[in-house]
């Protein structure tokens, strides 16, 4: 009898174990990858670059290098995304964006510093960089310019329809 409940067990056992093994790669079916190389993991892979640019209100500058992303939707439809700039072209980068609001130096929103301890993001010493937040705005946007070198800036954004 003792054996028999044993074998069982050992049965019940490999039925949850199949059970949880199916279930996991049903989970690994459905989170497919952004085929865009320059997307973080877990990046939406039904939303492209652009067409998150476009419904964010971020035009790029034109020499933008070294672009990293991610779109998530579709609870708040978020995209953070980075990328490196001559510095000379912040201003206009801001202004063809329709960002209202100004840097101020040293600033750096909460959620931007965030995203760059999960991203690995690097801002630099405070008093090289300036930031931004648009919290009124639609979509809510927030911007961090570090400056690399004399010539260089990193730009982190996060941007969300909440």
């Amino acid at each position: 009898m003792r054996q028999g409940g044993s074998v069982a067990k050992r049965v019940l056992s490999l039925c949850i174990l199949g059970a949880v093994m199916a279930a996991a790669g049903a989970c690994a079916e459905e989170e497919s990858e952004n085929p865009d190389p320059r997307a973080y993991p877990r990046s939406d892979p039904d939303v492209g670059l652009n067409v998150a640019l476009s419904e964010h209100k971020i035009v790029l500058p034109k020499d933008a290098r070294g672009l990293r992303f991610k779109v998530t939707t579709p609870m708040d439809y978020e995209l953070d995304l980075t990328f490196r700039t001559k510095c000379g072209n912040i201003a206009s980068f801001l202004q063809e964006s329709n960002f209202r609001k100004r840097l101020k130096d040293g600033y750096a929103p909460s959620i931007i510093v965030g995203n760059a301890v999960h991203y690995g993001w690097e801002l630099g010493p405070k008093e090289r960089y300036a930031g931004l937040a648009e919290k009124k705005s639609s979509p809510q946007r927030y911007v961090v310019v570090s400056h690399r070198n004399k010539k260089t800036c990193q730009i982190f954004l996060y941007s969300n329809y909440s």
